[in-house]
């Protein structure tokens, strides 16, 4: 009996590739709100970005969701951040798309969610249905081929 090699196993199931017209410009895009990147701010200790991402509109949240992509697939995120919590690439892609260059933030470990001063509070419904705008966005700037990522 023959056993099939592990690579034959994993590429047999493929899906067929879309044609290159209807391929994404960026495979990874990360989905957020301004909220959420504003609260991530604030419990990683950069209060004052936190305030300037909270006004962000969902096009340049749909561009730092992008941008952070790139960021955790080409592993830049691990060069600048080494030991930087599991949303580096995330706080990394703020943090540029407002001071113009990517640099770690002041913690490491985030502040507790119960600390978030009353303006940062939200549910969970609340924060989902805030990122269903970026969503929107992210769907149009794909179609018309809009994303100012950067690379």
């Amino acid at each position: 009996m023959r056993i099939p090699s592990i690579r034959r196993l994993i590429f047999r199931d493929r899906l067929p590739k879309p044609p290159r017209d209807r391929r994404p410009k960026y495979p990874f895009v990360i989905i957020t709100s301004a909220m959420s990147l504003s609260r991530e701010l604030w419990r990683y200790g950069e209060p004052h970005l936190a305030e300037r991402a909270l006004i962000l509109p969902p096009d340049d949240v749909a561009n730092i969701g992008c941008r952070a992509g790139i960021l955790y697939l080409s592993g830049m995120a691990n060069e600048i951040w080494p030991n930087g919590p599991g949303s580096k690439h995330v706080l990394l892609a703020v943090t540029e798309w407002i001071e113009g260059k990517p640099r770690p933030s002041s913690r490491v470990r985030r502040l507790a969610e119960k600390r978030l001063p009353p303006h940062l509070q939200a549910t969970e419904a609340e924060l989902w249905d805030a990122s269903r705008e970026v969503a929107d966005a992210v769907q149009r700037m794909e179609r018309d081929g809009t994303f100012s990522a950067g690379s």
